[in-house]
């Protein structure tokens, strides 16, 4: 696999209803892309703990809204509905860990089916997060 996705929520961590957060942490392997996805029920704010690598962002039209480098120490945020990608530098690995503005599972909605299936892949070539116009 070219990544790994870890979350918790409320169902996890009951304190975590309390605040009303949700964590999660993403670990991309050299070029791996955590597939376009958009998250319905909160909006994310994470760190990058390790390595480089790019977010792109579009508005929830399909509209581009931000394409970010990103290195160790860039914190990022994500609104809810906003479609997303994340994708690592081809010289090294991406990581990072934040936190989701609801307790609730937030499971993301992924654009080339489901989670199992769409989550992480490798894309050298990553014109398809830019592109999107299947909003308008």
């Amino acid at each position: 696999s070219y990544c790994s996705v870890s979350k918790a929520d409320e169902t996890d961590f009951e304190m975590l209803n309390e605040v009303n957060k949700g964590l999660f942490s993403v670990k991309l392997k050299v070029g791996g892309v955590l597939a376009p996805h958009w998250n319905p029920r909160a909006m994310e704010i994470a760190l990058v703990t390790k390595g480089e690598g790019e977010i792109q962002i579009v508005y929830p039209n399909g509209s581009a809204a931000a394409t970010e480098r990103v290195q160790e120490g860039t914190v990022f945020y994500v609104p809810q509905n906003f479609p997303m990608c994340q994708i690592a530098s081809r010289g090294g690995p991406l990581e990072f860990l934040g936190f989701a503005t609801s307790s609730k599972p937030n499971n993301p909605q992924f654009l080339g089916g489901d989670y199992m299936n769409a989550i992480c892949f490798q894309f050298w070539s990553c014109t398809v997060c830019t592109t999107w116009t299947w909003f308008q």
